[in-house]
């Protein structure tokens, strides 16, 4: 027997019984089960399904909304969520998935309700998608990941609170390059990554723009002196004395959300202007631009 497959059972609706069962099941599931079809999806919901998705679960497996949308000729759906048990290390993830028929002699619903064990093509999978939104070398957001990240937060963001869009530059990179080599000059890339991710919130972004030019937002604060003491905290973590005299440091160039301001474009315009600002005036700071 196919050690995936979690469960399989067989429902006659209108008579609400078990008729058939296979699968690697659980006594206490199975005899909870025979009990009725709403018997069956409440127990798997308190005893495996995660918390973040019990109420997506009991809205797709509801009984009276599968008749309802039987009666107007949907017949199948499913559902990938992830099961955690006592026994688990860290939840798994399955596909839970529902066919209904009508049985040809006497009118009857019948419904077949499979549960199939998935975690390691899933986990795959998501790994495919998390490394085409990376950066290959310093693993934050890639450039596209990034943009479509910052509109997502643009738009959920409170507006009566103050968020912020910066661009980071590495001093004098190309002297660092050509004096250290690249793989050193891919080494102060990936630490200065990680500074970034350090130093922000778990709800802000980083991204690498290109080269070694970064991106960040940060949102939902409520004084412009988070921003401020974000910035000296980057370029304070980011200071460090290299071979030969060469120090490193950083420029950043920071502009404000606001409604004539609130495109990826329109931001990053101003945090230009800003991060020239501060090349200008020395390099190894930051500048918000309130133009």
């Amino acid at each position: 027997e196919d050690k995936d497959n979690l469960f399989l059972f067989d429902y006659n609706l209108a008579q609400d019984i078990l008729v058939a069962d296979s699968g690697n099941i659980n006594a206490d599931l199975l005899e909870e089960s025979k009990k009725g079809y709403m018997h069956c999806i409440n127990k798997v919901a308190n005893d495996y399904i995660v918390e973040e998705d019990k109420q997506e679960y009991f809205e797709t497996f509801d009984e009276s909304r599968l008749l309802q949308a039987f009666a107007i000729g949907s017949d199948k759906g499913e559902m990938v969520t992830k099961i955690k048990t006592d026994e688990m290390a860290e939840p798994m993830f399955v596909k839970v998935s529902y066919q209904m028929v009508t049985e040809p002699y006497n009118a009857s619903i019948r419904l077949l309700l499979h549960c199939a064990i998935i975690d390691e093509k899933k986990r795959a999978e998501l790994k495919l998608i998390d490394r085409a939104r990376k950066d290959a070398l310093t693993q934050v957001l890639n450039r596209e990941t990034f943009i479509e990240e910052l509109y997502k937060r643009i738009e959920s963001v409170n507006k009566e609170k103050i968020s912020a869009f910066a661009i980071l530059d590495i001093d004098h990179f190309k002297e660092i390059n050509d004096t250290f080599g690249h793989l050193a000059g891919d080494e102060i890339l990936r630490n200065f990554a990680e500074t970034l991710k350090k130093t922000l919130f778990k709800r802000d972004i980083v991204g690498r723009l290109g080269g070694d030019e970064f991106g960040i937002f940060m949102c939902g604060f409520s004084d412009i002196a988070y921003v401020n003491n974000k910035a000296e905290e980057i370029l304070e973590n980011i200071r460090n004395e290299l071979e030969g005299g060469i120090r490193l440091s950083a420029s950043i160039g920071i502009a404000l959300l606001s409604e004539d301001c609130s495109t990826f474009e329109e931001l990053y315009e101003k945090s230009d202007k800003a991060l020239y600002h501060v090349k200008r005036n020395g390099r190894n700071g930051y500048y918000i631009c309130t133009d």
